[in-house]
């Protein structure tokens, strides 16, 4: 329990230091990317079915 909350918290803290020093029209979609990639390793990780879906 206590890893993982640290590192949320060490992922909060870096989003908010990384918007105090750089652009947000950089940044943000560098961030939002970021936890796009961390969220598909976690679910490769648990092993997780990832389903692909066209609209």
């Amino acid at each position: 329990y206590y890893i993982a909350l640290g590192l949320n918290l060490s992922g909060s803290i870096w989003y908010y230091y990384l918007i105090g020093k750089n652009e947000l029209s950089i940044t943000v979609p560098i961030i939002n990317s970021m936890a796009f990639v961390w969220t598909i390793l976690g679910s490769v990780f648990l092993k997780e079915p990832i389903s692909i879906k066209s609209t």
